[in-house]
């Protein structure tokens, strides 16, 4: 490299690392602060009044740790032990190692040239739920969807809620229209995600809770009706905490801002003479509300999300 541009590079490295250092950190945000000097305000009027009214204080806190010790306790005996028994394979991934298993059982030993077919557009689009995909459209190399799902929860710290699930998926398909067995050696998609997440969590009475929200990259491919993949890549995620109201919570609210492109990667799919494999890539949303809410905004000035192409690496192998 030339010494001119070494310099234009450290250049460029000096002055991202000056804008990323210049952000404050999240606890140094006006939002925060104001949102903390309520926090402190609000804990010493209600210890007043608790003082007042003959109330303890010290007492309900102790009241408090105990039920966590408590619960730890609880929690340690549903851990399973280190030699519990193993599970038998699921029925998925059974599929999947046998399709592993074809694929060298064909192609091992020999040389492989593969050749590249481009997907340049989804067959299809879909949310679940489906109110939450706000618009989208399918073009080549120019397909995308807007999207934003909301969801809310009224509960305590006493309350245990399952994760909830939502997620927008880009569709593509490919049939062998060969009479040989093809090989795709390796499939890639490019999720581009720009968009925040939102936790909000309120204060109950007593209990703190907690508002948890993910962010993954999802794909799976379908060889006729058989599922033979399914994997998940984290992408980005917050928790939103407040202490119950009796112990001076007023709430939480964070959020994470994105822009990312994401590769999403299959390997080693064997697809029979005259048959369809289908590709599932999108996001999954994953969150939990004990009391509060949760936002996935793909909406607005510069959010979305895209897929524009899959490209396949393929390979016809002649049986002999």
């Amino acid at each position: 490299m030339a010494e001119n541009s070494r310099s234009q590079v450290k250049a460029a490295i000096s002055a991202i690392m000056q804008r990323d250092q210049s952000k404050p950190p999240p606890g140094e945000t006006p939002q925060n602060a104001e949102l903390s000097a309520l926090r402190r305000a609000h804990l010493e009027r209600l210890q007043s009044e608790l003082a007042n009214a003959g109330l303890d204080f010290g007492r309900l806190e102790k009241l408090y740790d105990e039920y966590k010790n408590e619960a730890d306790k609880v929690f340690e005996k549903l851990t399973p032990p280190v030699d519990s028994k193993p599970m038998e394979p699921m029925e998925s991934d059974r599929e999947w190692t046998e399709n592993k298993k074809r694929v060298y059982d064909l192609i091992g030993g020999r040389p492989l040239v593969t050749f590249p077919i481009v997907l340049d557009a989804p067959a299809a689009i879909y949310s679940v739920p489906s109110a939450s995909l706000v618009d989208s459209h399918i073009g080549s190399w120019n397909s995308w969807a807007t999207w934003k799902h909301n969801d809310s929860r009224s509960g305590s710290g006493f309350s245990f809620p399952d994760w909830e699930y939502a997620n927008i998926r880009f569709f593509f398909a490919w049939q062998n229209n060969s009479p040989n067995v093809a090989v795709i050696k390796r499939a890639r998609a490019d999720l581009t995600v720009r968009g925040q997440l939102q936790a909000i969590a309120h204060p109950p009475l007593l209990i703190g809770v907690n508002t948890d929200v993910l962010l993954y990259a999802h794909h799976r491919v379908f060889v006729g009706s058989t599922s033979l993949t399914t994997d998940h890549h984290y992408i980005t995620g917050t928790v939103a905490y407040t202490e119950g109201w009796l112990k001076g919570g007023t709430g939480d609210f964070e959020t994470v801002d994105f822009n990312r492109v994401k590769p999403v990667i299959f390997d080693d799919i064997l697809v029979p003479a005259n048959q369809f494999a289908v590709f599932d890539v999108g996001l999954e949303a994953q969150y939990k509300i004990q009391n509060g809410a949760v936002h996935y905004v793909f909406t607005g000035p510069s959010r979305y999300i895209a897929c524009p192409s899959l490209v396949l690496e393929l390979s016809l192998v002649v049986q002999s």
